[in-house]
């Protein structure tokens, strides 16, 4: 299961020039475009914990100081 909702998350990176917009995406200094560059989002997540407490000495659950 790699998505679930078939969602694309993306955060901006930063805004800067591509010199990459000739044919096939190949380097044209001559024509370059402000463009926003993008990482990858967070992924969503769910946590479950688990808790649990020792009783203190004693059999049965007893306290030791009775």
């Amino acid at each position: 299961m790699v998505n679930l909702l078939n969602k694309r998350y993306a955060t901006f990176g930063a805004l800067g020039e591509s010199f990459f917009t000739g044919p096939g995406n190949t380097f044209q200094a001559a024509n370059a475009q402000s463009e926003e560059f993008r990482t990858a989002g967070a992924p969503f997540g769910v946590w479950v914990g688990v808790a649990y407490r020792v009783a203190e000495g004693g059999r049965n659950g007893q306290n030791a100081r009775n």
